[in-house]
């Protein structure tokens, strides 16, 4: 298996829009996050990554399928998340949100994970915004309780994955609404809890 790391910035990320809200849908549906969500209402979240001329998306490459995904783009960029109020809120806390990076989401086709991908994503990513000057990344993850119905016994709290990457959990959390699965199987829109984590790179 060869596997092939290029990254799409700015417009050149546009043709890569749907295949990551696609990828998106399908692994936000599982724990943690429940998004019991559709690729048409994902497209409006997920192009804000080629809105920005330094937005970007990581994309692996097995031959010509794409295998992985890792996007971002500067945090003013993304006023879907990372609003007016959850800037101030890092921002109270001494960090300078509008000058960092915003991590979006890193997947994986189940097919093809453990074998290294994630990494390679990651630090090509991390490679990328180190060059483009940004003083930090600011990453997103779910918060759900230990003894949920729906947390799998196998379950890898991706905040270990941010760790080995040099992030540190921020004490700030923050809610944000969406279509979650409920334990029964039923679906609610509710408020789901949040964490900030960040990495500075200057």
């Amino acid at each position: 298996m060869i596997i092939h790391i290029n990254v799409f910035k700015g417009p050149e990320a546009a043709p890569y829009i749907r295949p990551l809200s696609e990828m998106r849908v399908k692994a936000f549906a599982e724990f943690p996050y429940l998004y019991e969500g559709n690729v048409e209402d994902d497209f409006a979240y997920a192009h804000l990554y080629a809105s920005d001329p330094q937005g970007m998306i990581v994309v692996a490459f097995e031959g010509d399928q794409i295998v992985g995904v890792r996007s971002g783009c500067p945090v003013p960029a993304h006023t879907i998340v990372m609003d007016e109020s959850r800037c101030q809120m890092l921002e109270d806390h001494g960090i300078q949100a509008k000058a960092y990076y915003y991590c979006g989401e890193i997947i994986v086709d189940p097919a093809f994970q453990r074998k290294g991908i994630a990494t390679q994503l990651m630090t090509r990513f991390i490679e990328e915004v180190k060059e483009m000057g940004f003083p930090g990344m600011i990453a997103i993850t779910s918060i759900k309780p230990d003894d949920h119905p729906l947390r799998p016994h196998d379950y890898f709290d991706s905040g270990l994955f941010l760790k080995k990457f040099g992030f540190e959990k921020s004490p700030i959390t923050f809610t944000a609404e969406w279509p979650t699965r409920q334990g029964d199987g039923t679906v609610k829109t509710q408020e789901n809890e949040l964490a900030f984590w960040v990495r500075k790179l200057d």
